[in-house]
């Protein structure tokens, strides 16, 4: 999917930087996001016009839903296991609510071959629909889908563990939390999605594209 350049509509670009993180060893790739920015991520600029991947005001169902909103995350390899987590504003719990107009919410990782391109053929999803719970591995173009047998939301994190082959030729990564609309075609003035489908809530921070590094 070849998109034009993103220009992240943010105060405060994110601090990218590799480093050790306190209880992991070896290389950390972490992110930080500003916190706050829930339905207004990220714009695409294509033929001279700014277009929104998606906007939704802050008294908006999706723009009060602190869950949504990340503070940031990392990323490692340890001992040939890929580890991943996601900090977020406001905790989640079984008892928490979608927001309304959402049918499903996905706390995801998006990676990339090639990161001049807004393209990812491998994708890691934590999947909540208001009452199950899992996580999903998703290749372009592969079936079946293959389900994470390591994965856990507890209160503001999302953690998940992989095997590091399944993206073994992916540069690139960034995070992302979704929200599934229902199927409406219509917007109004409290702040629904525009339309069915999925849109981001919230996506890291960057100065063009959002892509961090893969950890070594």
């Amino acid at each position: 999917m070849r998109r034009g350049a993103i220009v992240i509509v943010s105060a405060l670009i994110a601090l990218l930087f590799v480093q050790p993180v306190s209880g992991q060893p070896g290389n950390v790739v972490t992110f930080e996001d500003e916190p706050d920015d829930l339905g207004h991520p990220a714009y695409f600029e294509v033929d001279g016009f700014i277009e929104p991947v998606a906007y939704w005001p802050t008294t908006s169902p999706v723009g009060q839903t602190g869950y949504l909103d990340m503070l940031g995350g990392w990323m490692s390899v340890e001992d040939g296991i890929m580890k991943a987590e996601l900090t977020l504003a406001d905790e989640w719990t079984a008892g928490s609510a979608l927001p309304e107009g959402v049918k499903a919410v996905w706390w995801t990782w998006f990676f990339s071959r090639d990161t001049s391109l807004f393209e990812a053929p491998y994708a890691i999803h934590v999947c909540w629909d208001g009452s199950a719970i899992e996580g999903i591995l998703l290749v372009r173009g592969d079936d079946p889908v293959r389900h994470l047998e390591s994965f856990e939301v507890s209160g503001n994190v999302v953690r998940v563990e992989f095997d590091p082959e399944y993206v073994d030729d992916a540069v690139g990564w960034f995070a992302e939390s979704i929200c599934w609309n229902h199927c409406s075609p219509e917007t109004d003035d409290q702040g629904f999605m525009p339309s069915a489908g999925w849109f981001a809530a919230d996506i890291t921070d960057g100065p063009m594209l959002p892509w961090l590094p893969m950890p070594s």
